[in-house]
Formats: C-alpha cells, structure tokens, sequence
C-alpha cells in the first residue's frame, strides 16, 4: 500500500533517537527520527527480506530503499535506484522471493506506458525494464495488483471517457516471470463503477464492479447491483448478483484460499436511506463449475438490537442513530469459512468559513477558507460462522478527530496472530495519547491494553497504515512533532 506523506505543524525542542520498552508481554522500538526530503512524497512498508524490513520512499523521479535491521530497527543501509526510463511514475513495488519488481508507467509521445523492472534483494536492477502494456490514451489509469503469495500479478488498465461517463477496464494478468497468461475485459456504461480485483492461489481473477442508484433523488452511495467477472483457467464468465427490494450500503470482498470461495459481506438497505437495515454475508464457490460462480450460501439478516443503543449518541433531539456512518474496514477470513466484519463510525464534512467571518455551507458565494474535518469514531466487530449466523459482536466507544490531515492518524491497525485479533489505535489524536489495542479472542472475549504513551517518545502513529511482517510483528509508521518520520516496531 502506498502512502503519501504529510506535512504537520507542531514545534517540539528534542529529537528521537533509538528507544525501547517492555509494556504488556510487548516490545516496542522506534527508529531513529528522520527529516525527509522535499523530494519524497510517498512511502511504502514493503516487508521482511530476512531479518531486514525493507522501506520504499519516493516521489517524482526520486527513489529510495531503507534497510533496517529488524533485531533493533537500526539502518543498515540505504540505496538511491535510478530506473533506465526517463521520468518514471511509481505504480507498485512488490517483494518477491527472487528481491522485488517495480512496476511504474511513462507517458511519452501521446502514450502511457507501464514498466516491470526486476530488482535483486538488494533492490539492484536485474535486467531490463519489460513493457508490460501500452496505451494510446496518456490519461488511461494503471493499477497493479498481487495475490496472497506473489506469484501472479493483476495489471488494471482503466480507461474513463469524461464525456459519457463510460469506463472500460483491460486487465492483465502476469505469472512471477511477469508473462502474461491471461486478459480480459470489462465495459461499464455511466450507472456502473469498477471497485477492486482478487486474485487466488492460482491466478484465479475477480473483477468486482457496482452499479450505483439512479434517479433525481437517489442516494448514489447505495448500490443496486454488484457484478463479478472472472477469468480462471483462460475462461470468461460473468454474475450480477442483486436481491429484490435491497440495496448494499457497505460491503467487502475477500477470497478465502482454504474454501476456494470468493465471500461478499457488509450492510443492506430495504429503502432509499443509508441507514441499514441489516447484514449480509454471501459466499460464492470456484473451484467446482468449469470456473463459474455459484452461490453457496447466503444470509440477509437484520443487525443485532443492541449495536444501535451502543453505537447512539445524544443530541439536543433525543438518541441519534449512529449506524449510517457505519464503513466496514476489514474483513477477515475465518479457517472455517465464517468471517470477521470490522466496522467504524466515519464522517467527513467541510466547513466553509467566508472572508467575513461568516460560517456558509455553499462553498460558492465568493472567497472561502475550507476546514475538512474527519470523524472516526466507534469500532463495531461482528463474527459470523460460516452459515451467516451471529455469533457474537462487540463494540468499542472511541472518538477521534482531526482537520485537513485526511484522518492520517486516526482510525485502526489490525494485528492478526491467529489465536487473537489486536486492532490498535490512538485513543485522541495528538502527541499525548495513549497507543491502545482492543484485543479480541475467536470467542469474543475483549480486552483493552495501553501499549504506550506517545509522549514518552514524542511521536504520533499512522494506525491505518501499519503494515504486519511476520506472525508477531507489526511495523507503524508514525511522526514526531517536528515532523520527523519514523518508523514503529511491535513485537508481541
């Protein structure tokens, strides 16, 4: 994942170095604080080579690889690659077990090119770069995309007509020696948007697309379609999966690699309102059929009572419900084929305050400062067995609030040990606040934990953005209050 770097705006008189401490059964251990670059605008927690955690930071035609040692985060060695191509712009760095491959993309004479450059484990250039596609629009979109072991890569090609609306998506994919052994397509006209693709174990793509609501009033977050195209072993097939009366509100999609099924799950609507009327949980088989889906299962409920009266709010009209606000985050596989659903309060609003002084919601009426403000706030689990029924849930009340920083350090990290769930999270966003974790067991048991205060290393995590590197390490990338980068080591 990709991140961009922000700036913030905080004075301190100290700087971090190396520190590490002994809270809870868990070591934590900060890399030595860094000023970055005007040059570097992105980072990426690519993961372990050995004992090394390996750090890609870059920007517009800069690009670097950090080496630390994972035993006591120090740097071991940091490397500058300079690709063969003229001004390259960074798609997607992926680890594999030969060292890497940088995928990245060139727009030249009317063009838009995308590049695969094999790189050794000493992220060194092995080869030449390979010319993955090639396109005649300079605006079409390239996405990469990998499976759970990094031996088939998924590039999208999309294609959006400003006129119409219409997007059109030519997806790749590539085995680890980066040929390509498959392609297919997918037309949506203006009602319908391309959303995310999968990969299995053994190159089996799903392209998940949704079409959106329609009409003068309609709330076009709620959708009435979801479509799936698949390509396994070279054949194409497609599934609209819709139910009468029913509208997704939120969902997400996963594979799980154990029960060869591709699982859909989230919140539903039975009206024109975002607010949900329950739950669904649909599983779908690929391994059997020549390829083609077929639903196995599926589970239309409504939400259990009590998250509405633990997730409301008072307000000046009596208790407001809160569970619109509801965006699942994660979903998480289970080994037998239920799944974790991982949810959290969220808003954003822009506040515009015109040169008067005067608060105005029509961002049009002459000069204007804007305030974005995000909320997130409260974290509904629900663990559901593999007949899509309930088996417990939990919530845990937290606020947090932030403006102009796109909720960088707001929300939740997942650490996943297998035996337990630790979802971790800044109890307020600032420099002062206890690093907490909300430990969850298979059978619902919680447990709240501080891990540390930010004070004590004058930093603030980037929860949302860490990354796990083995069974019991989790990586967060975090930022001092002068605004120095560093990196955040949690070892249980």
């Amino acid at each position: 994942m990709k991140i961009q770097f922000i700036k913030i705006c905080f004075v301190a008189f100290f700087s971090l170095t190396f520190t590490k401490s002994y809270l809870n059964a868990q070591e934590i251990t900060v890399t030595e604080a860094e000023r970055l670059s005007n040059d570097i605008t992105h980072f990426d927690i690519l993961g372990k080579i050995g004992e090394k955690i390996m750090l890609f930071k870059y920007g517009r035609n800069y690009f670097e690889i950090n080496a630390f040692d994972s035993n006591d985060m120090e740097l071991i060695w940091s490397r500058d690659i300079n690709f063969k191509t003229k001004r390259p712009l960074m798609n997607e760095m992926i680890l594999t077990k030969g060292g890497a491959i940088a995928f990245y993309s060139v727009k030249q004479s009317g063009t838009h090119k995308l590049y695969a450059q094999p790189l050794t484990t000493k992220f060194k250039l092995k080869g030449e770069p390979i010319l993955v596609n090639e396109s005649g629009n300079r605006n079409a979109i390239y996405r990469v995309n990998h499976n759970i072991s990094r031996n088939f890569f998924v590039v999208e090609v999309i294609d959006k007509s400003a006129l119409n609306g219409n997007e059109n998506i030519e997806v790749l994919l590539l085995d680890s020696s980066l040929k390509q052994v498959g392609n297919t397509q997918v037309e949506n006209n203006n009602n319908w948007r391309f959303k995310n693709s999968l990969i299995g174990l053994n190159g089996e793509l799903f392209l998940i697309s949704e079409r959106k609501q329609t009409g003068l009033f309609a709330d076009e977050d709620l959708i009435r379609t979801l479509k799936i195209n698949t390509l396994v072993e070279g054949k194409s097939s497609e599934l609209k999966y819709q139910k009468p009366d029913t509208l997704f509100a939120e969902y997400k999609a996963e594979l799980n690699h154990t029960s060869s099924q591709l699982i859909l799950g989230g919140t539903f609507s039975n009206n024109d309102s975002k607010l949900p009327n329950g739950y669904f949980f649909t599983t779908f088989n690929y391994a059997i059929n020549n390829g083609d889906l077929a639903v196995f299962s599926e589970t239309f409920e409504k939400l259990p009572n009590d998250l509405r009266t633990q997730t409301a709010r008072k307000s000046i009209l009596g208790n407001k419900n809160r569970l619109k606000e509801l965006k699942f985050q994660k979903m998480i596989p289970r080994t037998d084929g239920g799944v974790l659903l991982i949810g959290e309060l969220f808003t954003r609003s822009v506040i515009s305050i015109g040169t008067g002084g005067n608060i105005s919601t029509d961002l049009f009426a002459g000069r204007s400062n804007q305030t974005t403000s995000f909320s997130h706030d409260d974290m509904i689990i629900i663990s559901l067995n593999p007949a899509g029924e309930v088996e417990w849930t939990e919530v845990l009340r937290k606020e947090q609030y932030s403006e102009d920083d796109d909720g960088h350090f707001s929300s939740f990290g997942v650490f996943n040990t297998k035996d337990k769930i630790d979802l971790i999270f800044n109890e307020e966003v600032e420099y002062s606040s206890p690093v907490s974790s909300f430990s969850l067991s298979e059978n619902g048991a919680s447990k709240i934990n501080t891990l540390f205060n930010s004070d004590k290393y004058d930093i603030l995590i980037s929860p949302r953005f860490a990354k796990q590197v083995a069974k019991n390490e989790l990586i967060i990338p975090a930022y001092t209050s002068r605004n120095y980068f560093v990196l955040v080591q949690l070892i249980y």
